[in-house]
C-alpha cells in the first residue's frame, strides 16, 4: 500500500541555493524536452519516447549545458518521465490538456526516486546533492521510501512529500458463527421478512 507523508523543511542558506539550482535545472530540462518533442512531431511526425528523451538529456543537454551536471541526474530523468506522463494523460483524457511549458513563478518541485534517507532522531531528511536538510517529522512512518518530492510553495515554504510503500494491514480474524448470536432472514413476497427467531 502506498501512502504519502508531507513534512516541512527548513533548509540552510547553502541548501536553498542548491535547491533553487535543482528546481531551475529540472524546469529547464522539462521545457527543453517538450520543445524537442514538439519539433520532432512537426518536422518528422516522430513521437519521442521517455527512453529517447533520457538519452538526449545525457547526449545533448548535458554537453550543451554543463551546469546540469551539478544537480541530481535522477531528478532530471524524473522530469522526462513527468513529461511523458503529461503526454499520455493528454492522449487518454483530452480534458487534461496539452503539456505546457513550466514557469519560474509559482509552485516549484522536483522528485528524487532513490537515495533519500530519514533520520527521525535528528529530524533530518537526506536529499542527494543537497545533504541532510532539517525537517519536522510530526509523525513517523514505517516502510520503504519510493520517491521524495521536494516542493517550494509560492509563499517560500519548503516541503517534502515522502511516498512510502507500507505493508498492508491484515484483515481481522473472523469470529466463529454461533447459533446463539446468529439470525437467518427469509425475504418473501407475502411477508417482507421472516427471521429464524420467529419475528
Amino acid at each position: 500500500m502506498l501512502k504519502t507523508y508531507s513534512y516541512r523543511l527548513y533548509p540552510e542558506a547553502s541548501q536553498i541555493q542548491c535547491l533553487s539550482r535543482t528546481f531551475g535545472s529540472v524546469r529547464f530540462v522539462y521545457n527543453k524536452l517538450l520543445e524537442m518533442r514538439i519539433k520532432a512531431y512537426r518536422r518528422r511526425r516522430e513521437s519521442l519516447s521517455c527512453f529517447e528523451c533520457n538519452k538526449r538529456i545525457k547526449s545533448i543537454l548535458k554537453k550543451a549545458y554543463p551546469w546540469l551536471g551539478e544537480v541530481n541526474s535522477q531528478a532530471l530523468q524524473m522530469a522526462s518521465r513527468n513529461l511523458d506522463t503529461a503526454y499520455k494523460n493528454f492522449f487518454q483524457r483530452k480534458e487534461a490538456g496539452f503539456p505546457r511549458f513550466r514557469k519560474r513563478s509559482g509552485r516549484q518541485s522536483f522528485q528524487c526516486p532513490q537515495n533519500c534517507k530519514v533520520d527521525f532522531q535528528k529530524q533530518e531528511l537526506y536529499v542527494p546533492k543537497v545533504g541532510w536538510v532539517p525537517c519536522v517529522f510530526h509523525r513517523r512512518f514505517k516502510g520503504e521510501i519510493k520517491t521524495v518530492t521536494i516542493v517550494k510553495e509560492p509563499s517560500g515554504k519548503y516541503f517534502a512529500k515522502v511516498l512510502v510503500e507500507t505493508t498492508a494491514v491484515p484483515y481481522p480474524v473472523e469470529k466463529p458463527i454461533l447459533r446463539e448470536t446468529t439470525v437467518g432472514i427469509d425475504l418473501g413476497i407475502k411477508t417482507l421478512a421472516v427471521c429464524s427467531n420467529g419475528m
